[in-house]
């Protein structure tokens, strides 16, 4: 693992809190973006590896958090899907976490492929604003970062780059109003 996935790892694990970032450490996380925006996404179609794709969702056990997001992603016109997915949100934003079962006290984290989705449905939300978006998305984009594995996650590069395009526009935009307001 390089220096710079160690340590976006230790302030993940801390929860942001006392961290400042270097503009050096800036500039490496935007390059690992940038990575991931310019990975081909035709060779994630996985037209010879279709065998990992479905390994992929064999294996990934269909829990209450990961059954909901998932029904909140292909229903997402509804109301009842809305107010679901705000729960999420607040529980995600708190604990910076989204667990697979919270019925359960040890219940595990949910797996990538549900956290990029989670993003996906964020985006979309109107009830949300723009600054608390862009403060979920970057904490969604440095999971996809630290757990990112182009052999295992590469079938939904597609959905993590709308993430990744998301979180800077909203950056450029942030900024821009930042300049304008000095000048």
């Amino acid at each position: 693992m390089s220096d710079f996935k160690l340590e976006l790892k230790k302030i993940y694990n801390k929860k942001y809190k006392n961290s400042i970032s270097s503009i050096n450490f800036l500039k490496l996380r935007n390059n690992y973006l940038d990575k991931i925006l310019n990975l081909n996404s035709k060779e994630n179609l996985f037209d010879k590896k279709k065998n990992i794709k479905n390994n992929y969702f064999k294996n990934l056990k269909k829990n209450d958090t990961e059954n909901k997001i998932i029904h909140i992603y292909n229903c997402f016109k509804f109301k009842k899907t809305n107010t679901l997915f705000i729960h999420f949100y607040k529980k995600f934003n708190y604990n910076l976490k989204l667990k697979k079962n919270y019925q359960k006290k040890n219940s595990k984290e949910v797996d990538l492929y549900i956290y990029v989705l989670f993003g996906n449905i964020l985006i979309k939300q109107k009830k949300i604003d723009n600054l608390q978006k862009l403060n979920a998305i970057c904490k969604i984009n440095d999971i996809i970062m630290i757990n990112f594995n182009k052999r295992t996650h590469g079938f939904f590069v597609n959905l993590i780059k709308i993430n990744i395009k998301f979180e800077k526009k909203l950056k450029i935009y942030y900024a821009k109003k930042i300049i304008s307001n000095f000048s």
